[in-house]
């Protein structure tokens, strides 16, 4: 007896689980559908044209994000929040450190020692954490 009601606990308790997954997906995708649909490739020079720099960085950046997103992110939004919005650690906790560690390899900087990298990071503040690492390793590269 006990044997099955420990099963029906854990039985219940996924189901929950992925229904909860399934209702922060589908709010997910009604928000970034609601907005102006761009390609990886038309987001940088979309929202970032006053930089090359930058906006080949929003580019390049938004294909990675999507790798840790379980959603297309053709509405993204530069002021988007990674957690509030994207709600990344939402869908699989390790998300962000994943992510993060791949813009590291990517661009060959450190966020280690980095107070800013909180739960209101939007992606527009990202880019420039990035671009003020790359100008400080390659100085005159903006």
């Amino acid at each position: 007896m006990g044997v099955w009601i420990v099963s029906s606990f854990v039985a219940l308790s996924f189901g929950a689980y992925y229904f909860y997954i399934r209702v922060k997906k589908r709010k997910l995708m009604e928000l970034l559908d609601g907005r102006l649909q761009l390609e990886h490739q038309e987001f940088g020079p979309a929202y970032f044209a006053h930089s090359p720099l930058r906006a080949q960085l929003a580019s390049d950046v938004r294909v990675i994000l999507s790798r840790h997103v379980p959603v297309p992110l053709d509405g993204l939004s530069p002021q988007d929040k990674f957690q509030e919005q994207l709600m990344m650690d939402t869908f699989d906790s390790m998300s962000s450190a994943q992510f993060i560690a791949e813009l590291e390899g990517r661009y060959g900087i450190s966020f280690r020692d980095e107070k800013a990298l909180d739960r209101d990071l939007t992606f527009s503040q990202l880019i420039d954490l990035i671009e003020d690492r790359l100008t400080d390793l390659h100085p005159g590269r903006k």
